[in-house]
């Protein structure tokens, strides 16, 4: 089993502290960024009520990204024949400042791919916020 080192860095981002940079384009509008990976697992019995293993299978990557109504209307632009479901990009996902001396942490997903296009508001709405669920093909966390 690996010996897991701890460190100590107290420090804790905001997000006006992550810049997001989707298909080569800076998203200055996005309102919230989400995305994690899934691993399929499970218990393996013998002879008994309690579990013998832990039987790992396959993985998946998805996540959800909020922006402004006019960083959607510019990613559809961007898209072919201006459909966003047809659209195929990585995201760099970056944190920190180096303004202030923040240690960057950078997160890459590849292959994202929309697997909704809509919009919404209502009249309690001051603007519209689009939500983009998708998901990718793999991630690479903390890409040096």
């Amino acid at each position: 089993m690996a010996e897991i080192v701890q460190t100590f860095d107290s420090k804790e981002y905001t997000f006006a502290d992550i810049n997001l940079m989707l298909g080569g384009q800076m998203m200055v509008n996005i309102t919230s960024v989400e995305y994690k990976e899934t691993a399929k697992k499970n218990a393996i019995y013998g002879k008994s009520v309690y579990p013998v293993a832990i039987q790992r299978g396959q993985r998946s990557y998805s996540g959800t990204l909020k922006m402004l109504q006019s960083e959607y209307e510019t990613l559809v632009r961007l898209s072919p024949k201006h459909d966003i479901l047809s659209l195929h990009v990585d995201a760099v996902i970056v944190y920190g400042n180096p303004e202030r001396g923040d240690v960057l942490i950078t997160d890459i997903l590849h292959g994202i791919e929309f697997t909704e296009d809509g919009k919404s508001i209502s009249n309690q709405n001051d603007n519209m916020e689009v939500s983009l669920p998708f998901i990718f093909l793999s991630k690479v966390n903390q890409a040096v």
